[in-house]
This record gives structure tokens, C-alpha cells and sequence, in this order.
């Protein structure tokens, strides 16, 4: 199954700075360690954005759960870093 309204998808840039790219954030800050290490950062943001969009919009939910914030998808997929790596995330 594909994730359901996945065309009305948003991934900020607020997010991307505040919490993927932010080592001073305690819950985001072994992802910020690891991306940082693959090259993204501040001013790249905007590639970050569209592979992760293009992460939701083309992969099949591993799972649901829910949280605190509703139902939550759990995709896996392949983005390809600035570094030239190919990074696996969920």
C-alpha cells in the first residue's frame, strides 16, 4: 500500500533544519550527526526536501502505528546524498 494522501505530502524546511539537521535538538541529534556526515546541511535543503518527498510518493508502507499525532506510515527507502552515497532511511 502506498501512503494515503500522499500528494497533500509536506516536508519543511523548518524540519529539515530544526530537527533532521539539528545537533542541538536531543531527539534529532544522532540524525543530524549522521545527514550532516553525508553532506546535507543548511544549504541544501531543498534537495533533502525532494528526495524525501520522492521517498513518500513512490515507496509501499513497511507499517502503521499509531501516536500521539495520529496514524503514522513507516516507509523505507533510498535517497542519494550529496556526498554521492546512497543513504537507506525509514
Amino acid at each position: 500500500m502506498k501512503v494515503p494522501y500522499r500528494n497533500k505530502a509536506v516536508v519543511t524546511k523548518e524540519k529539515i533544519i530544526n530537527y533532521l539537521l539539528n545537533i542541538n535538538n536531543p531527539d534529532g541529534k544522532p540524525k543530524a550527526v549522521y545527514f550532516r556526515s553525508k553532506g546535507f546541511n543548511e544549504t541544501n535543503t531543498g534537495i533533502f526536501e525532494k528526495r524525501l518527498l520522492n521517498i513518500i510518493h513512490t515507496e509501499e508502507v513497511e507499517r502503521e502505528e499509531t501516536s500521539l499525532y495520529g496514524k503514522k506510515y513507516v516507509i523505507k527507502g533510498e535517497i542519494l546524498a550529496p556526498n554521492g552515497d546512497a543513504v537507506t532511511i525509514r
